[in-house]
C-alpha cells in the first residue's frame, strides 16, 4: 500500500541525492484525507486489532512478477 501511494503523489524533484518532497497539491490532500479517513474508521471496525503495536513494518519476499497478474487492470 505504501508503494502505491508513494507512486500516485506528487514530488518534489531530488535535490543533492536527497529524495523529493510531498507537494501541497489538491491531489495530495485528497490522498492524505483519503488515507486518514480509512486509518480512523479502522480502529472503530476492528477495535480489538487496533490496540496491535508493530515495531517495525510488515515485509515479505515474493517471487510473484507483475506480467503473472491479469484482471484487466493497467499500471501507471
Amino acid at each position: 500500500m505504501g508503494q502505491a501511494l508513494g507512486r500516485a503523489a506528487q514530488w518534489t524533484s531530488a535535490k543533492g541525492g536527497s529524495g523529493g518532497k510531498l507537494e501541497f497539491t489538491k491531489l495530495n490532500e485528497d490522498l492524505l484525507n483519503s488515507v486518514m479517513s480509512w486509518v480512523e474508521g479502522f480502529g472503530a471496525k476492528y477495535p480489538e486489532e487496533s490496540k496491535l503495536y508493530f515495531k517495525s513494518p510488515l515485509t515479505w519476499k515474493t517471487c510473484l512478477r507483475p506480467e503473472k497478474l491479469t484482471g484487466g487492470f493497467t499500471e501507471k
